[in-house]
């Protein structure tokens, strides 16, 4: 008897497959196959590259230039479990430097104390968890992209466009955040670049101060 799939996936009915993800590997049934031989890949499977590893950069340069970036501090920090964001980033500079400083000691032929070295490791320990934490909160964030991108009738616009201008309102709603847009016409403004701020979707649902935010043309 055959698939009601076709004869293509008559195979995943007798034999369990599997497609690689990174380290790991995901069975497939039917309906995935068919999604891989028509698109490339399934639906779950594109979805799990936005929870990878790869797509959040969390050395201490990176979160050391997030940190400075007022404008998305002060989103990120709106969004449930980022509150104590700016906390948990200085802990960890502060802590990197603390452990290059005891090696740099050791390096140059310094024995630590006992003292030294028990807090070099709890320093270390505490880096270690407080970088995971925040890597897992900022990937957990960027997982909601895909949910955006589905519930928007916009797919085959640009990304930016339809969080920019388009969809601005439902892209708060699933990632729990605002645009920083009193920044970005700032910064359009120092590089003599008109602003335009399209308010069609936040008009009467939150306040707007258009001479706060500095934008060049307000539209709603």
């Amino acid at each position: 008897m055959r698939s009601k799939f076709g004869d293509s996936c008559y195979l995943a009915e007798i034999a369990d497959l599997f497609a690689a993800f990174g380290s790991s590997m995901r069975q497939l049934d039917a309906e995935a196959i068919l999604d891989i031989a028509t698109a490339g890949t399934s639906a779950t499977l594109l979805a799990k590259r936005w929870e990878s590893v790869l797509l959040v950069n969390g050395d201490d340069g990176t979160l050391g230039r997030l940190m400075k970036d007022a404008a998305a501090m002060q989103s990120l920090m709106a969004i449930e479990g980022f509150r104590n964001l700016n906390a948990d980033l200085e802990t960890i500079i502060n802590r990197s430097e603390q452990i290059k400083d005891a090696k740099r000691k050791m390096g140059e032929g310094e024995d630590l104390n006992p003292k030294e070295k028990k807090e070099l490791t709890e320093a270390e320990k505490e880096r270690k968890s407080l970088r995971k934490q925040v890597q897992e909160k900022l990937i957990k964030f960027a997982a909601r992209v895909p949910v955006f991108m589905y519930l928007t009738d916009f797919r085959e616009q640009r990304l930016k466009d339809v969080i920019t201008k388009l969809e601005p309102k439902l892209f708060k709603k699933v990632t729990g955040t605002r645009l920083p847009v009193q920044a970005i016409c700032q910064w359009a403004a120092e590089h003599k670049v008109l602003s335009l701020l399209d308010g069609a979707q936040v008009s009467g649902a939150i306040k707007i101060d258009v001479r706060a935010i500095g934008c060049d043309f307000y539209t709603s």
